[in-house]
């Protein structure tokens, strides 16, 4: 007799949510938590001897990059259909985890009602939300866009990434706190990003995407 339940692997390093998300597939009676990995490296080895239906990613976890790890497993497991779970702007985020090859996207503050729609939309085979529903992105260079930046506004803009504050990159740097925010500022007006949030978030994808991230050596010093 075929087992009726969809198994999921979640990757997130946050035991609130993947104890919330358990209660909300406890609920749910024919979904079933496989597994729960805290990083990308924990989920590949767990894909080793595990065959879940679905996996649901976290963007952000301390150190990796969940866009990152999403367009590697979309290549290494392309039967396995991965749903991003994210607290990030959709706006910025959905057109994103629609590039590196997620099949969805759903808030992490949405109802467990709407998160339990994601999820089987995805295993149906079908995109969440739609296409013709995924919100038009504010305007965003593509990743050659760096090419713009100097070196130190690269190095700055991964130390950005990382979630360095201005105060610890100054610091590390040995720059003044004007000097940093003056590059920060220096660095959204050559990309024609208007928050700082976007900026982080872009730079995410395009790290993601493959975007050079060894610029952090040899400059300090330097301003």
């Amino acid at each position: 007799m075929s087992n009726p339940h969809k198994t999921i692997l979640l990757v997130d390093d946050h035991p609130i949510v993947f104890e919330g998300l358990r209660v909300i597939l406890e609920t749910a009676g024919d979904l079933h938590l496989l597994g729960i990995c805290s990083s990308p490296e924990a989920a590949r080895a767990f894909l080793r001897d595990h065959f879940p239906d679905l996996i649901i990613m976290d963007i952000s976890m301390q150190g990796t990059n969940g866009l990152a790890a999403t367009r590697e497993l979309a290549v290494t497991h392309p039967r396995i259909p991965i749903l991003i779970f994210t607290c990030n702007d959709e706006k910025i985020c959905a057109p994103m985890a629609m590039a590196v090859g997620a099949k969805g996207l759903i808030m992490k503050g949405r109802p467990a009602a709407d998160i339990l729609v994601a999820i089987r939309t995805v295993l149906q085979g079908q995109m969440y939300p739609p296409p013709n529903a995924v919100p038009s992105p504010p305007r965003i260079p593509p990743p050659q866009a760096t090419r713009k930046l100097s070196a130190r506004e690269r190095e700055i803009l991964n130390y950005m990434i990382e979630g360095y504050t201005t105060a610890r990159i100054a610091l590390t740097l040995n720059l003044s706190l004007k000097t940093v925010e003056t590059h920060r500022l220096n660095i959204r007006n050559k990309l024609g990003i208007e928050s700082q949030a976007d900026l982080v978030r872009w730079a995410i994808y395009c790290r993601s995407m493959g975007l050079d991230d060894k610029a952090k050596t040899g400059t300090k010093g330097r301003n």
